[in-house]
């Protein structure tokens, strides 16, 4: 592709969750001890936040004003990304979150095989559900979310952690992206080929 730059940003530990800024200008990566945001046309550092206990996954608020970590001690801490301020911190959810995303409503936190619904705005805990999975991604502008398993549950909830749709893959859910139109879901299964497949959004 014409103009394309590749590059490799190497980090003193291992990054683990990223997520991209609403503008695709910068990059937020949790680390083994740090929240970084990078540049995304070079890598280079932007800011870097320390923390004691280890970044697992990253999300970002719907406005792109504060950006959410969890980390390795159960807990979500909330940073506003201007002034590198730790807004909030979560309660201890159980298990470490390894997958976050956010409406204006919940910040949608799954941690082992539970989803958790939080404020978005104080990191209140709003509800919890068991039996649901770790890879989770909110749609607009429905508002949901779309939550994956390794046991191939594919499930549409909604801000209160109600089940409004259901569909299953038989080797399993190990990722979840979502179409350039918002139209379709792209779901990696974990099946031999790994096949990606287009799924359309429920209406």
């Amino acid at each position: 592709m014409t103009g394309a730059k590749n590059y490799t940003r190497l980090f003193d530990s291992r990054p683990r969750g990223v997520t991209a800024g609403p503008s695709g200008e910068k990059v937020y990566v949790a680390t083994d001890n740090s929240l970084f945001a990078i540049h995304a046309s070079n890598g280079t550092t932007i800011w870097e936040k320390s923390y004691s206990s280890g970044g697992f996954s990253v999300g970002l608020s719907q406005d792109g004003d504060t950006v959410y970590i969890g980390l390795e001690d159960n807990t979500v801490s909330a940073v506003n990304v201007t002034t590198q301020n730790e807004i909030w911190r979560s309660q201890d959810l159980g298990f470490r979150v390894e997958a976050l995303s956010s409406n204006k409503q919940t910040l949608f936190a799954g941690a082992g095989n539970s989803l958790y619904g939080l404020d978005p705005d104080n990191g209140d805990y709003l509800w919890g559900e068991t039996n649901y999975g770790n890879s989770i991604e909110v749609i607009e502008p429905r508002n949901d979310a779309y939550i994956g398993s390794i046991a191939g549950d594919l499930k549409r909830v909604n801000s209160t952690g109600g089940v409004e749709w259901h569909d299953t893959y038989s080797d399993g859910v190990s990722g979840i992206g979502v179409s350039s139109d918002n139209s379709s879901l792209i779901v990696s299964t974990q099946g031999v080929w790994n096949k990606t497949i287009t799924t359309p959004m429920a209406a």
